[in-house]
């Protein structure tokens, strides 16, 4: 297998991951938010993050896709992923 795959592969499950965790904290923070109006006014940050975490993982998915099947396309979907975490990065960064 080759490396890229391998790396891409990682990258792919741990993007998941993380999208399911959010989207889990976000559930929950709505329902309790009811009774705790400091989580309802963090419910669309979090909903945010939960979308940028969607198209990571889509992004990732292309590029392990296509370098599982080395498709023409696949630098393409490449640099898109790795904009997209360096995006995601500089957002992260610029909230601390």
């Amino acid at each position: 297998m080759r490396p890229l795959t391998v790396f891409f592969g990682l990258l792919l499950g741990t993007c998941v991951s993380v999208m399911f965790s959010l989207a889990s904290l976000a559930l929950i923070w709505a329902v309790l938010s009811p009774s705790n109006p400091r989580l309802a006014a963090q419910i669309p940050h979090r909903l945010g993050w939960v979308a940028a975490f969607m198209l990571l993982t889509a992004l990732t998915a292309l590029s392990f896709i296509g370098q599982l099947r080395l498709r023409s396309w696949r630098r393409y979907a490449h640099l898109a992923t790795l904009g997209a975490l360096v995006a995601l990065f500089v957002c992260w960064s610029a909230g601390r």
